[in-house]
């Protein structure tokens, strides 16, 4: 099994015809973010795993180092935008 709990590509392979590939380039992935635990983020899958588990909790203005990224600023800056539009919106 992949690192933290995660199946990866090739432990889907191994399970044979129950698992196919959809695409090369990418593909469907699910995974339960309840089971990820993982302090050391090492890879991109586990960096938008714990975005996606611990997103709410993170201070826009002070991310952690495992956020520093163009990609990880720009999905931070959309759930700010939206948070904002819907503060807006229970204003009004």
């Amino acid at each position: 099994m992949g690192t933290a709990g995660l199946r990866t590509r090739q432990d889907l392979a191994e399970e044979g015809e129950r698992s196919r590939t959809l695409l090369e380039q990418g593909g469907i992935s699910l995974f339960e973010l309840s089971k990820f635990a993982s302090h050391a983020i090492e890879t991109e899958e586990q960096r938008w795993l714990k975005f996606f588990k611990d997103g709410e909790r993170l201070d826009a203005d002070h991310l952690p180092d495992w956020m520093q990224t163009t990609e990880m600023r720009q999905a931070m800056s959309t759930v700010k935008q939206f948070s904002e539009k819907e503060r807006a919106y229970d204003a009004y």
